[in-house]
């Protein structure tokens, strides 16, 4: 149910670490269960492949535009902050992944809007626009908790992920 996600205090080395808040939210796993100093256990570890895959992308991309670099990079920083995340349930390590997940589907969303020009179309107008954008839902989903926070993140970062998965279903199309 929803209300499981809602996190409440678990006992173990990150509750109430540092003075830090708990996170918003927490998944699917029994906290602390496998391991005293982790808290979702199999959560942290299966996110170093979001890190491995950000990095190798990186590797591969690096003789390419700089803007897939940049689109690797923020989904190295998505798995960073999800194993901190997972691994510490606090709300401070919640922003570090969240945050990096709204930004990286940001950068694909231009990837995706630029991908046919050598040269931008959109000139200098997109990118800033995407930026403001940014940093508006960055605001508005690290500044807000509980429900609030729950919903204006995934809505945010959901309807990004569902225009881009639209707008990539449709240019396959197109070359098909």
């Amino acid at each position: 149910s929803f209300d499981r996600l809602l996190a409440a205090d678990s006992p173990g080395y990150w509750t109430g670490a540092f003075g830090f808040v708990p996170s918003t939210v927490q998944w699917c796993e029994s906290n602390y269960e496998v391991c005293h100093f982790i808290a979702e256990f199999f959560n942290t570890v299966s996110s170093l492949s979001i890190l491995a895959a950000g990095l190798i992308g990186m590797i591969y991309t690096r003789r390419l535009e700089q803007r897939w670099v940049l689109a690797y990079a923020t989904i190295a920083t998505v798995g960073i902050g999800s194993v901190l995340f997972h691994m510490t349930l606090l709300r401070p390590m919640q922003m570090l992944d969240e945050v990096p997940m709204l930004w990286a589907v940001i950068v694909m969303v231009y990837c995706i809007i630029e991908t046919d020009a050598v040269r931008p179309k959109y000139g200098r107008a997109l990118p800033i626009g995407m930026f403001a954008y940014a940093v508006f839902v960055t605001l508005l989903t690290s500044l807000s908790s509980g429900h609030v926070q729950f919903l204006l993140f995934h809505a945010s970062f959901g309807s990004l992920e569902f225009w881009s998965l639209g707008a990539i279903a449709m240019r396959a199309r197109r070359e098909t």
